[in-house]
Order: structure tokens, then C-alpha cells, then sequence
């Protein structure tokens, strides 16, 4: 035991379950094997690690991750072999040893999801080997400052940059070099959220100005950003590999860089944003003129924007009225939470591929600029304020029969989920649910003026029926449910008026 080279402890058992060492255990291991190059305690229960990890002399690959540490010992600083620390998931972890900057064999430190992680040793630019760096956490004092990163020219992967707000001096953004970086792929720039009299907001345009990513990049999540603008460089089409790119919470923005042509931009994701009114041509295509405020489907030659898009979120807009892009051939997911104001009345999308739709808390006129939606199969609709009924325009739509008059002999053929909540003013369901070919779930919840005198009948293909909180409807008599022979889910509460003695037979399969 005493040559041992590599020690993995691996616990197996039920899941939220840990397997507990106790410290005088985990202290005759590490005085007793010397010669270790591999140590894994993940997701063991620990609280403390005993300083002679640092008489290990031989490690490698030192792995807590999922711990409850809240410390390392500055003996870490001895292991000078070590070339992978991995910490990831150790929550009440709060502060890294000033030691572990003298580890420059260091390659992988893994501080991912350490919430309690609140500054950077001082002096981690001594760490020049490093090649994946997952967070860095922004302090004030020398040696704690953004510029820290200018000699780790090696990073590759992931990188969260946390506490922007702390940058003093611009140039320590122009120092990071994040533009020189060619390896990394995913970039999170965090400022804190409510600052209150400490936001700058001219500083923080600068900050951001300055911290322009390599060419290369993947995936960009810009959170809590207090400028006006976003910065020049991401207007263009530059950045030819980004497939997803987050702008969350940054309220004081108006408008929107050209998007459009981030030739493989597949998921966009727009959070509370609270000031961008109108998605304009220029969200679409650089260089347009005032001509293109006509017609926003197309750009210059007749080009597509968003040509990759598989999943578009537009949450916490409130301000927004108006339009998103028409044309989204690609679009396979599309959320849209909290915009009371978006309607698209001036234009239909076109989602020929649509697979999921979420719509909360947004007006109802959403549902009159949906267009060929003949791929769905999940529709959720959650508090729809104004929603009084599904009307034919929106039925046929789902089907793509532009001018039915009438719902009968409409065919829906893709739809397979359907949720319906809080809509409270809905007076009524489609005649048509019958036709739904493909729906096997239908919930209903919390739709208080939902008055059925008696239920449409149900698809056969139906597997899980919802009624919560619905407190008008009268009978479900009439509804074929005996004949659903694949329902295995049937939930009925708070309905009640629901007459129980004309209740129809069910089928076996409950």
C-alpha cells in the first residue's frame, strides 16, 4: 500500500448520498502513501484537508470536487508536481492559499460552481502553464486585478470573468489580452446586479470595449453589463463560429448590434432587456438603410438573417413592441417570457420548423402572427392575460390552412404536448382537439373562466389528461375518454362544479 500510485475513491450508492471520511482517516492516508501521483476524493464528505497534503510530493492530479471544503492548506503550495487541482462544485469553499501561485506546474484548475469563491489569490499570473483557468474573480488590490491574466497566453476552453465592476483602470482589460487567447470557446463576462450609486456606466462600456474575444470563440454570455451600448466589435459578422451567445439583464441598452449574420449563431438568448423598444433592421444587417425598416424578413441581396437559428429566447422585455425576425426557417425552439408588449402585428413568422413553443406572460397577439407552424409538438402557454380563445387563425396556422373559416376539417398532425396555465380570462378550447393525431398530453391549470358545458372530445392517442383549478368546468361526459386506451394519467382538482354522476367510463389502462 505504501507504493501506491494512484488512489480514486468512488462512491456507490443511492444518488445525494456521500461517503464519509473522518479526519483522522483521511490523515493516515496521506502520511501513509507518499508516493501518490493520483488523489480523488470527490463527492466524499469532508470538511477540512489536513496540511500534510503537501509531503505528497509526487502528485499529479489532486481531485474535491462536490466537497464540503472550505479552505485549502498554503502546504499546497509545496506540490510541485501537481498539474491538475480540481475544486469544482465546492460550495462553501471561500478563498484559494496564496500557495497554490507557486504550483508552475499547475496546467487545470477547476474552480467552476465555488458560489462562495469571492477573490483570486494574489499573484495567479506566476501560473503560466495553466491552460484551463474556469473562473477568475475580479479584486482591487495589485496582484487581485483583471490584468493578473495577461501572461496565462495558454487558456483554452471555458472562462468566467466575475466582478467586472471592480475594474478601475480600463487598460488592466487591454492587458487580460482575452483577444490573444486563441483557445478559448466559451466566455462569461459577469458584472454584479443591483450596484445602485456604484454603477458606471461609461466604464463599463470601456470595460467591455476592451474585452473583446478571440476570433475563435463558441459560446458568449454577456450578464449585468450597465452601459448603453454594446461594444463595436460585436457588430459584424467576425465572429463567424459563435453558435450561442446569452445577453442577460443589462437594462440600459437600446439597441441591438447585427446579429443577423453571425453566420452560426444557432441559440440567441435576450433577458431583461429593458430599454431595446424595436428590434430593428439593424439587429438584422449591418448597413442597412432607413429603406430596410420596411421590411425586416430580408436583408441585402435577398439573404436570410439568422440562417442557423435553433432556439431563440426573448425574456423580460418589457419594453420590446416590436418585431422579431419573420423568417426563421431553421428555429426549432422559441421562448417567449414576460414581453407584454410584443406582438409582431406588422409582420408573420414563419417557423416551418418549430418543434417546441413557450409562450408567458405576453400579449395574446403573439398567437395572430404565427405562420406555418407545421412541426410542432410541444405547446406550453402560461399566463396569457388576455387570452379569450383559441381562434381559427391560430388553429389553422398549426396546419398551415390560411383561410379556414371554420375549425372542422382542420388536421393538425405534429402537435403532441399541450399546457395550458393561468390564463384568466379563457373562455373556451378547441372544438378541434379531437383532431390533434399526435397529442398525448394535455394539461390545464389555473384557468378560472375556462366555462365548458360539456368537454370536446379527446385524441385517442391522449396518454395524460391535467384539469387543476378549473373551476368551471360543468361535465366531461361527452369527451370519448373510454376510448383513449393509451391514457395512463388522469388528475382532476379543484373543478367544482364537474358533474360526477354523468362521469364517463374510463378506459382500462388507468
Amino acid at each position: 500500500m505504501k507504493v501506491l500510485r494512484s488512489l480514486i475513491l468512488v462512491h456507490i450508492g443511492p444518488s445525494g448520498n456521500s461517503l464519509l471520511i473522518s479526519d483522522k482517516v483521511l490523515h493516515d492516508l496521506l502520511t501513509n502513501l507518499k508516493f501518490l501521483r493520483v488523489f480523488s476524493l470527490c463527492h466524499c464528505r469532508i470538511v477540512e484537508v489536513p496540511n500534510c497534503v503537501g509531503e505528497l510530493k509526487h502528485l499529479r492530479y489532486l481531485n474535491f470536487s462536490n466537497t464540503s471544503i472550505r479552505r485549502l492548506p498554503e502546504s499546497i503550495g509545496d506540490l510541485c508536481k501537481l498539474q491538475a487541482l480540481i475544486l469544482r462544485g465546492c460550495h462553501q469553499l471561500s478563498k484559494l492559499p496564496h500557495g497554490i501561485t507557486k504550483l508552475v506546474s499547475l496546467q487545470f484548475l477547476d474552480v467552476r460552481d465555488t458560489k462562495s469563491l469571492k477573490e483570486m489569490p494574489s499573484g495567479i499570473n506566476n501560473l503560466k502553464n495553466l491552460t484551463i483557468l474556469s473562473k477568475f474573480v475580479v479584486g482591487t488590490e495589485k496582484g487581485l486585478q483583471l490584468k493578473e491574466l495577461k501572461n496565462l497566453s495558454h487558456l483554452q476552453g471555458e472562462l468566467f470573468i466575475l466582478k467586472l465592476q471592480k475594474v478601475e483602470d480600463v487598460r488592466d482589460g487591454v492587458d487580460a489580452n482575452l483577444f490573444g487567447k486563441q483557445g478559448l470557446r466559451k466566455l462569461f463576462l459577469h458584472w454584479d446586479k443591483d450596484l445602485g450609486i456604484l454603477r458606471n456606466d461609461k466604464r463599463e462600456s470601456r470595460v467591455l470595449e476592451s474585452l473583446q474575444p478571440p476570433i475563435d470563440i463558441e459560446n458568449l454570455t454577456i450578464l449585468n453589463y450597465g452601459g448603453a451600448i454594446f461594444s463595436s466589435w460585436l457588430d459584424g459578422s467576425s465572429y463567424s463560429r459563435i453558435v450561442s451567445l446569452s445577453l442577460w439583464n443589462c437594462p440600459y441598452v437600446t439597441s441591438l448590434p447585427s446579429f443577423g449574420q453571425l453566420p452560426s449563431l444557432r441559440q440567441l438568448s435576450l433577458k431583461g432587456l429593458n430599454a431595446v423598444r424595436i428590434i430593428g433592421s439593424i439587429f438584422l444587417w449591418r448597413d442597412v438603410g432607413m429603406e430596410g425598416l420596411v421590411s425586416l424578413c430580408r436583408g441585402p441581396k435577398e439573404e436570410v438573417p439568422f440562417s442557423c437559428l435553433e432556439h431563440l429566447i426573448v425574456r423580460s422585455c418589457p419594453s420590446l413592441v416590436k418585431t422579431l425576425p419573420c423568417q426563421l426557417d431553421r428555429l426549432i425552439k422559441l421562448e417567449i417570457h414576460s414581453c407584454q408588449q410584443l406582438n409582431n402585428s406588422t409582420s408573420e413568422l414563419c417557423l416551418p420548423s418549430l418543434d417546441e413553443l413557450y409562450l408567458e406572460d405576453c400579449s395574446k397577439e403573439i398567437l395572430k402572427s404565427l405562420f406555418k407552424l407545421t412541426s410542432l409538438t410541444i405547446l406550453k402557454i402560461n399566463k396569457l392575460i388576455e387570452l379569450v380563445s383559441f381562434d381559427h387563425r391560430f388553429m389553422s396556422c398549426l396546419d398551415n390552412c390560411k383561410g379556414v373559416e371554420s375549425l372542422e376539417g382542420i388536421a393538425v398532425e405534429s402537435l403532441e404536448i399541450m399546457t395550458i396555465s393561468d390564463c384568466q380570462i379563457m373562455g373556451s378550447l378547441p372544438q378541434c382537439l379531437h383532431m390533434l393525431s399526435h397529442l398525448t398530453r394535455l394539461h390545464i391549470y389555473n384557468c378560472p373562466t375556462l366555462e365548458i358545458e360539456d368537454f370536446p372530445p379527446l385524441p385517442l392517442t391522449l396518454s395524460s389528461l391535467v384539469l387543476n383549478h378549473c373551476s368551471k368546468i360543468k361535465s366531461i361526459a361527452n369527451c370519448n375518454i373510454a376510448n383513449c386506451n393509451n391514457l395512463t394519467k388522469l388528475e382532476i382538482w379543484e373543478c367544482p362544479i364537474l358533474e360526477i354522476e354523468d362521469f364517463p367510463p374510463l378506459p382500462i389502462t388507468l
